[in-house]
């Protein structure tokens, strides 16, 4: 599991926005797999939110989603978000991916977001998804790589903190790039027709979502310090520093890139 633990109001409200910002990204990749109505789909660490209302209005009355996390906190967001729109197709379950209630070979889409880098073993997990799916169902990851993600005009301190906080997550074992290698652990995985597509997004106009890095930092403040050579007084300065850069009205922002891979899991087993 991941070194570090997000503090709970803080994580509510960082899931929601994030949800938002990449609804519409979501949205066409599901459109391009195809979800039917009447399917039966799970969303891994749905948090908050996650990808369920997507999912709830394609399968329709006949289908059901079903929402996984290990965070009552954030399950209960979820719940009264459910409840708030009428998804009575959207069950939740309290869990995690590797003790679950969910019964191997019964979904049509196996989704997870933002996902592996919190799970320990990113191989395991996917063949953990592919396990759950139909044979012919559909395993849909989206993860981050974080080489396009910039300030624009350009910010020094925006790069040095970036440099820190990559080398801290890499310090904790969080492969927080791993968009960079779903792909090909897809393909690994055996599913058949796996297709890979890029989604990023850009930001303006003191944009909440602009400040995913300065929540982020807060969550893993004792880490940075602890593993890097910076001082809390310099830490802070480079926080203050990003935050004015945020609130000028022509500074815009390039997002981190989400790459969107899915595949199937073939109807007969392969022979080895």
């Amino acid at each position: 599991m991941s070194g570090f633990v997000f503090e709970s109001t803080q994580e509510l409200s960082k899931l929601a926005i994030q949800a938002k910002a990449w609804a519409p990204a979501a949205a066409r990749a599901l459109d391009e797999i195809g979800v039917r109505p009447g399917s039966t789909c799970v969303d891994l660490g749905c948090g908050a939110m996650g990808i369920l209302p997507l999912l709830a209005e394609r399968v329709g009355p006949h289908g059901k989603v079903f929402g996984l996390d290990k965070a009552p906190e954030l399950l209960a967001a979820a719940r009264a978000l459910a409840e708030a729109e009428g998804y009575s197709n959207v069950g939740l379950i309290l869990s995690d991916l590797w003790d679950n209630r969910l019964v191997p070979g019964t979904f049509d889409l196996v989704h997870a977001r933002f996902f592996l880098p919190h799970v320990g073993n990113a191989k395991l997990a996917v063949e953990k998804m592919v396990q759950l799916a139909k044979p012919g169902g559909v395993i849909f990851v989206q993860e981050r790589e974080h080489s396009s993600w910039n300030f624009y005009p350009p910010l020094p301190e925006w790069q040095r903190l970036f440099e820190l906080s990559e080398r801290t997550m890499q310090a904790l074992g969080v492969d927080i790039n791993v968009g960079q290698r779903t792909f090909h652990l897809l393909r690994d995985a055996g599913l058949e027709g796996v297709t890979v597509r890029a989604a990023v997004i850009a930001l303006q106009d003191s944009d909440p979502y602009m400040r995913l890095a300065l929540t982020a930092t807060a969550t893993i403040r004792q880490a940075i310090l602890r593993t890097n050579p910076i001082s809390a007084d310099e830490l802070d300065a480079l926080l203050v520093a990003i935050e004015r850069h945020i609130e000028k009205p022509d500074t815009y922002m390039i997002g981190y890139t989400t790459t969107q891979v899915w595949g199937r899991r073939p109807l007969q087993p392969q022979v080895q």
